[in-house]
């Protein structure tokens, strides 16, 4: 476990107890977006992040929110039209799977735990009832191809079908090199049959770095064996300001009077 002395560390000065990793994404991409920017939401869920997107590239900018679950979808639609119908023209909903071709597949729907549910069905699911989908399933570069703007920011949560999400949006990334939020666990390469080597050679060839919120790099396959935490970072080589980006993280933080420096 590469950076556990260092995770330890973290989780002393917190009170033992991770802190809201949903905040620090959001404050990721807020520094990283801007009015006009195009972005992605791809496992959009209630639109926690949809909406706060929508808010950072108004009032022209575009975000494409993506959901497998039809009744999720449903949901974003009703909050949209309740509380944010000045963003309707910036959000486009998209009611499917992402992965690396186009077919349809069963979708895994927990309803008393959606944030576990995708299109394997995984340990974590035993013991919850659930309900299965069959829903439609893109690549992220056909849903982007009508784009008529550049993607300035990409969020990939998906349990645990990010890295055939990253398959499927090569041409995307390649060309707009993106600053992505990923998330990635233990079981992932198991559940959906790849290696951690494949990943990294895939990541290595659009020419990212990858890294977790602090700033400590994942750019070995050992680096990931046994990792505390699940987000990460990845970051395009040319990236004028990755370490603004840190800075961001380090700053809200200390805000809450946790203080580092990456290992």
């Amino acid at each position: 476990m590469l950076y556990s002395g260092f995770y330890h560390e973290l989780l002393e000065q917190s009170g033992g107890a991770w802190f809201d990793f949903e905040g620090l994404i959001r404050d990721i991409y807020v520094s990283v977006l801007t009015p006009g920017s195009w972005a992605i939401d791809a496992g959009a869920h209630h639109g926690d992040h949809t909406f706060q997107m929508a808010q950072a590239v108004a009032p022209n900018g575009r975000v494409l929110a993506i959901e497998a679950v039809p009744s999720l979808v449903e949901g974003l639609r009703k909050t949209s039209r309740k509380f944010y119908p000045h963003l309707a023209k910036i959000i486009e909903l998209h009611c499917c799977g992402v992965s690396d071709s186009e077919r349809r597949e069963v979708f895994y729907f927990a309803p008393d735990v959606p944030g576990l549910s995708g299109l394997r069905k995984r340990d974590v699911l035993t013991g919850h009832p659930l309900k299965e989908i069959k829903v439609p399933v893109k690549t992220l570069d056909r849903i982007c191809a009508h784009a008529a703007g550049r993607f300035r920011f990409l969020k990939i949560d998906i349990e645990g079908g990010e890295y055939h999400a990253l398959l499927g949006a090569t041409g995307t990334i390649g060309r707009d090199k993106p600053v992505i939020v990923f998330e990635h666990n233990a079981t992932s390469p198991s559940d959906f049959n790849y290696s951690m080597e494949q990943m990294l050679a895939t990541w290595s060839a659009l020419h990212y770095n990858i890294y977790d919120f602090f700033g400590n790099p994942y750019d070995r396959a050992e680096a990931w064996d046994g990792s505390m935490v699940w987000n990460f970072l990845a970051i395009p080589r040319s990236y004028p300001a990755a370490e603004h980006i840190f800075e961001v993280v380090r700053s809200t933080l200390a805000r809450a009077g946790i203080v580092y420096r990456p290992r």
